[in-house]
């Protein structure tokens, strides 16, 4: 077993498993190790089958540079831990209820990825300003009234929702990218006034035309269910368009 010098009473706040996930991103090659080489620990993933039981997480303020959350289906206790790590910038949960969910905007993340929740709107980030990447993905999301003040979302990505009406994007005048597959959306008139962007994920949706598309200076990728677009030929030549995932994008 690794031995850390100083006092014990740093990981001994953990609950084993999390000291056991510390402990790996550490790697050591040494029987001991100061607790100056937290430190160096910027990533954590914790999935479902770590444990049976609900864990308290709060022993992760001891990870002072741990930038990087991914909480697959976790058993986390609550979310009130994330409130203790100043320089999370990546916060990404599988599996929740909104009633779980932290004040988002007590948080400074920049990439935020919430999947397979109840969310129905995204009123919680009304005052959070910090955001570069938004992902809410398989949820209930029927409307994006709260996301209007984050100017600078430069990534949207929406898909697997019911949402049919995307016009307050309008007020994001930096998306390079959207993504709303297997949404209600019909209507994508607002994307036209989205100079910046460069891809847009509209498969499998029922939009019949890409009007708006064909002006966008900076648009280099398409992904769309061809069948049921009746004027792709209108797109420049540069617009790549798939069915499938552009991996290099």
């Amino acid at each position: 077993m690794t031995i850390f010098k100083g006092e014990s009473s740093v990981l001994s706040a953990c609950p084993p498993e999390i000291e056991e996930l510390i402990l790996k991103e550490l790697n050591p090659i040494h029987d001991e190790w100061d607790f100056e080489d937290l430190e160096s620990v910027t990533t954590i993933t914790i999935e479902a089958d770590i444990s049976k039981e609900t864990l308290d997480l709060h022993c992760l303020s001891q990870l002072p540079n741990l930038s990087s959350l991914h909480l697959i289906r976790a058993p986390v206790e609550d979310y009130t831990f994330l409130y203790d790590l100043p320089n999370l910038s990546y916060l990404a949960i599988h599996g929740f209820t909104a009633d779980q969910l932290p004040d988002f905007n007590n948080l400074h993340i920049s990439n935020l990825e919430l999947f397979d929740g109840d969310i129905e709107n995204l009123d919680f980030l009304s005052y959070q300003k910090n955001l570069i990447s938004l992902t809410v993905v398989q949820s209930q999301l029927i409307n994006i009234d709260g996301i209007k003040n984050n100017k600078g979302l430069v990534n949207l990505l929406l898909s697997y929702n019911p949402i049919s009406d995307i016009s307050l994007m309008e007020n994001l005048p930096n998306l390079e990218r959207i993504e709303i597959r297997s949404t209600q959306v019909m209507d994508i008139s607002v994307l036209a006034q989205l100079p910046k962007l460069k891809m847009a994920d509209i498969r499998d949706t029922n939009i019949t035309s890409v009007e708006p598309l064909i002006n966008l200076p900076n648009l280099q990728i398409l992904l769309a269910s061809k069948d049921k677009l009746l004027d792709l030929d209108k797109l420049p030549d540069r617009v790549n368009v798939s069915e499938t995932t552009v991996l290099a994008y």
